[in-house]
């Protein structure tokens, strides 16, 4: 037994049925985003990505469809050639997957203080990772602080994911209005950078909430087409982010229960049910 099984999917998450709009989204530019990656029927053009990308390199025959098409389809944002991409992007998450991160005093103490966790989970069952970046500052300059967050994404990937039913998941960056000088883009940059490469295609929805207007401004120049590919930002990762301005939280309500979310945050779960979540989580891993 997973000494985290009590983080694991409900058991009403296993009926859980997908539209087709929650299976493949179409963006309305003749591209697709698919969310789900496994036990549904790809389309012909992807099988034949897929059939084409075994065929250029068979060294990824013992690789899932699922997990091919995924990187063809983050590939496939990136650059012209989407399958050249995918193999670059795929070669270097299997070497980086072999890489293991251990839980050390250092990572529990961040991950105690509440720079980032994970709290509820919204009306398809994925679940809700934070990220409150005041916090994750007085962390900056140290050197686990990318491998605290690592820690915690690959726990959440492997106990609260389930294939088909639940295999995405909501980041909440929480910015508190800090303005543009004061705010850790490293930070950001970094973030974004790991949930679009290493975790890609598992974000559903990224709210960036309480933004400055200067954050803002900054985000529009940033994720433009000519600065998006130097930022580590494509156009399947941006369209998925949201701004949450001036503590109206009504889009968030719409795809999250109020209960699944904090007071702050415009829901009705009190500190003290975070704290008694966090204070499990902390033992669990501390065994």
């Amino acid at each position: 037994m997973n000494k985290l099984d009590y983080l694991a999917p409900p058991p009403s998450a296993y009926k859980l049925i997908h539209e087709d709009i929650d299976i493949k989204w179409d963006k309305g530019d003749g591209k697709f985003l698919r969310r789900i990656f496994n036990r549904v029927p790809y389309a012909e053009y992807e099988i034949q990505q897929i059939l084409e990308f075994r065929k250029l390199y068979p060294e990824m025959v013992d690789q899932k469809d699922s997990l091919i098409l995924r990187f063809i389809q983050a590939g496939s944002f990136q650059s012209k050639d989407p399958l050249s991409r995918a193999y670059e992007m795929l070669s270097k998450y299997l070497s980086w997957k072999q890489t293991e991160v251990l839980m050390t005093p250092n990572i529990q103490k961040l991950l105690q203080d509440g720079a980032v966790y994970q709290f509820g989970r919204d009306i398809r069952h994925r679940p809700i990772i934070y990220f409150d970046i005041p916090k994750l500052k007085k962390h900056l300059q140290e050197p686990y602080l990318i491998d605290a967050i690592v820690y915690l994404l690959k726990e959440i990937e492997q106990v609260m994911l389930l294939e088909y039913h639940v295999e995405q998941w909501v980041i909440v960056l929480n910015i508190d209005f800090m303005g543009i000088i004061s705010l850790p883009i490293g930070i950001l940059r970094k973030i974004i950078e790991q949930t679009s490469t290493n975790f890609c295609c598992l974000m559903y929805r990224m709210f960036i909430v309480n933004p400055s207007y200067t954050l803002k401004t900054a985000w529009r120049v940033l994720s433009s087409k000519y600065n998006a590919q130097r930022a580590h930002i494509n156009n399947g990762t941006s369209d998925k982010i949201q701004f949450i301005n001036d503590n109206d939280f009504t889009d968030m309500l719409k795809i999250i229960p109020n209960t699944q979310l904090e007071q702050k945050f415009g829901g009705t779960a009190s500190k003290s049910c975070l704290r008694t979540r966090l204070r499990e989580y902390l033992l669990f891993i501390s065994k």
